[in-house]
């Protein structure tokens, strides 16, 4: 049994809170600045992961035959930044993700 872990980077937004990142407007009078939204992805189970942040992805057990599976499902949610206004136009997040195992 090897146990998985997942880390979130952040790539290159910057973080709102541990839990969020500001995502930036690609076009417009604000190019390249905060649109008022901001990124969080959430387990399975509804929590909210830590960026930078390894967490357990679970045990994954390799036999003679090459087998085994781990699966996760995680969801990106976008919200407005509190106090802050939304400003229209395209945006874009690719955030790095890494499976590690021990």
């Amino acid at each position: 049994t090897i146990p998985l872990a997942i880390t979130f980077g952040k790539g290159a937004l910057t973080q709102d809170t541990g839990q969020t990142l500001n995502l930036v407007s690609l076009d417009g009078p604000n190019k390249g600045q905060p649109n008022g939204l901001r990124l969080s992805i959430k387990d399975d189970k509804g929590k909210e992961i830590t960026f930078d942040k390894q967490e357990v992805l679970g045990d994954i057990t390799i036999t003679g035959a090459v087998t085994g599976n781990v699966s996760k499902v995680y969801t990106a949610v976008i919200t407005p930044t509190p106090g802050g206004s939304v400003k229209t136009g395209t945006f874009s997040a690719a955030i790095p993700v890494t499976v590690t195992y021990n």
